[in-house]
């Protein structure tokens, strides 16, 4: 029997906050909203391709809540363009994110094909793309 999965859409907006608020304090308010800009773009294409129908319109709430908290920032700021201040951050993340943004499309295959049919060697590759996402965010933020 399958078990239906219940969001809270409050809690998971504060986490989302959370997250911001933590990259955002590491990379200062231009990195870490940069770098969000990013992730948007690669969780619309997890929801897409692994997220059941019927749960889509909460990862849509959360990268619209984003985007308006990104947009006030932008305000506040008064920064177009958020990195503007870092130059070097700039470059870090432009330098990352042609390596690690196929690896997050490799792994939304990857857990497709888990999903489907688990295997030992896709696990392996899935592992292999964990480990490099990771060490591309390690290394940038």
């Amino acid at each position: 029997m399958a078990r239906k999965l219940h969001v809270d859409v409050r809690l998971a907006t504060q986490v989302l906050l959370l997250q911001v608020a933590v990259v955002t304090l590491t990379l200062g308010i231009a990195g870490g909203m940069l770098a969000f800009f990013s992730h948007n773009r690669i969780a619309a294409e997890y929801d897409r391709r692994l997220v059941p129908s019927d749960l889509r319109p909460l990862g849509e709430e959360l990268r619209a809540r984003l985007a308006r908290a990104i947009h006030g920032i932008q305000a506040v700021s008064e920064h177009a363009d958020l990195l503007e201040a870092t130059p070097v951050i700039r470059r870090s993340i432009d330098v990352r994110n042609p390596y690690v943004d196929p690896l997050n499309l490799v792994q939304v295959e990857l857990l497709r094909r888990m999903r489907e049919r688990p295997d030992a060697r896709v696990h392996t590759a899935l592992m292999i793309t964990v480990n490099g996402i990771a060490a591309g965010m390690r290394n940038t933020g």
